[in-house]
Formats: C-alpha cells, structure tokens, sequence
C-alpha cells in the first residue's frame, strides 16, 4: 500500500508541476464545519457541545430508529434459521 500510495503522491505532484500549483497543505489545518445551529433557547452549551452540535447529523451518535429496527429483525431472523427443528 505504501508504494501505491507513494506512486499516486508522485503524480499528483507531477501534475500539480504542470499546472504550475502548489501542493495544498492540508496536513495541521484542520476541517472547518460551518455553524448548523442556533440557540434559540435560554439554553447554555460548552463549548465542546456546541462543537458536536455544529458538526451535524451526520456526527448524530444514536442510530436511525429505522435502521435499528430493520436491523433486529434480519438478526432475529437469522437466529431463527440456526434454532435446530
């Protein structure tokens, strides 16, 4: 993996030559997520809860109810197949 991985580094650098760019420095900046919420509320968050807040549903810790339930019924079904006659 490592040389595939030091191939394509090599030509994106080579194309990145031809272009006449630089390569982007991507390794100590970090993401920044845009503000998704706002506290309409008397509600006081830390600063590390508002953080989470604002990364978004897709950071969400709790699955989709639907997706839990779909997701009992194939290993309840499962389990089924194995019980012996």
């Amino acid at each position: 993996m490592e040389n595939t991985y030091n191939k394509l580094n090599k030509k994106i650098d080579e194309l990145m030559k031809k272009q006449g760019k630089t390569k982007p420095q991507y390794i100590n900046q970090g993401q920044n997520f845009y503000k998704r919420t706002v506290n309409l509320k008397n509600i006081t968050f830390t600063k590390e809860e508002q953080n989470v807040l604002d990364l978004g549903l897709q950071h969400n810790i709790e699955k989709p109810l639907k997706a839990y339930w779909m997701n009992m019924i194939t290993e309840t079904e499962n389990a089924i197949k194995l019980l012996d006659p």
